[in-house]
């Protein structure tokens, strides 16, 4: 599938049932310029996390921003989620149609 996947001209995510980053298509990691072996390390804003909990417990799509963090980027992601039953595994497939991107620094305090 991930063959499938990488040759689709859209950004293509898998996140697992609890919303972690699992696979990343080609065309994703090189606009957010990540390799795969660090697909895992893509967090997704904790409030977001949430908000698709909520979200999923009544529908099986979403529509909306996904908020991540990559080491020093923070990504925004205009996003179409669904939720996709199978053998009793759940996984999210999201489709995104803009990638808002930017660097940030950590300070560190005293």
């Amino acid at each position: 599938m991930e063959e499938f996947l990488n040759i689709l001209e859209e950004n293509i995510i898998i996140l697992d049932d609890n919303f972690n980053f699992k696979f990343c298509n080609d065309k994703f990691l090189n606009e957010v310029d990540i390799n795969t072996e660090e697909v895992e390390k893509i967090i997704l804003n904790t409030s977001n996390k949430e908000e698709l909990i909520r979200h999923f417990k009544n529908n099986n799509t979403y529509s909306g921003i996904l908020k991540s963090y990559y080491k020093d980027k923070y990504i925004k992601l205009h996003s179409k989620v669904v939720k996709h039953i199978n053998e009793n595994k759940v996984i999210y497939y999201v489709v995104v149609d803009k990638i808002g991107k930017s660097k940030f620094e950590v300070y560190k305090g005293k």
